[in-house]
């Protein structure tokens, strides 16, 4: 694993999945988030996650 996969798999599991919650069914329910980024952070972001995996845990894209 690549520290590109490890800061993915850090982002993912300390910032962006504690929105989700998982119900009795096992099917995610989200709280929807605002995930507000300065330069610095928006690249660090893109260059480890793509937007299907924000989209798939409750983030959208505004521009």
């Amino acid at each position: 694993m690549g520290l590109k996969e490890i800061v993915r798999y850090h982002i993912m599991v300390n910032a962006i999945q504690p929105s989700c919650i998982q119900n009795d069914n096992s099917v995610k329910k989200f709280n929807w988030s605002v995930l507000v980024l300065d330069k610095v952070g928006l690249q660090i972001i893109s260059s480890c996650c793509n937007m299907q995996d924000m989209c798939y845990n409750g983030i959208t894209r505004e521009c």
